[in-house]
């Protein structure tokens, strides 16, 4: 399983929602109000509640798949670039901010996307718990007052990684 994928998945979803607007806008300012809505209730929304739709299903699928079990380094670090990922795709569904205010919009249309949206957005959310959780196992004991050692966490150590050396494992 390529961990990538849930990245380019969850990106192509932000994509797709932000050039829907975007030809939306351009529709309205080109023709009328009334037939840029006709246009995107009969063609528009089911379209774009079918891709989300198989968007969320793509990742959902992907997750369920995917092992979060720790035996070598191999496994380490597909689990990390996966959390990395993770992290990626929330951060960008949290820099898009207005999807938060369409959940209690009076528009049918956005909070209908905004449903679509969340229902990612969890997924991905609950995900990266799981996998940071996991990868948190890996700080548990270390001692902070030892007499000769002291103990890096996980975090910092990944963090001041060399990033041009391909890690032979």
């Amino acid at each position: 399983m390529q961990y990538s994928t849930l990245k380019i998945e969850s990106n192509n979803a932000l994509t797709f929602i932000d050039s829907s607007r975007n030809v939306y806008a351009i529709i309205r300012d080109k023709t009328s109000k009334l037939v840029a809505k006709v246009l995107v209730f009969t063609i528009g929304l089911p379209l774009l509640s079918y891709v989300l739709n198989k968007s969320y299903k793509f990742i959902k699928r992907e997750i369920e798949e995917e092992s979060l079990v720790m035996n070598d380094a191999a496994d380490y670090k597909r689990i990390r670039i996966h959390y990395d990922d993770l992290y990626e795709a929330v951060k960008r569904f949290n820099s898009v901010d207005e999807w938060r205010n369409d959940l209690t919009s009076p528009n049918f249309l956005r909070r209908k996307l905004a449903k679509h949206i969340e229902k990612i957005y969890g997924l991905l959310v609950t995900q990266k718990d799981k996998v940071q959780s996991v990868i948190a196992t890996l700080d548990k004991g270390i001692e902070e007052n030892h007499q000769f050692f002291r103990q890096i966490p996980e975090e910092e150590l990944w963090a001041n990684r060399p990033r041009e050396y391909d890690y032979i494992l």
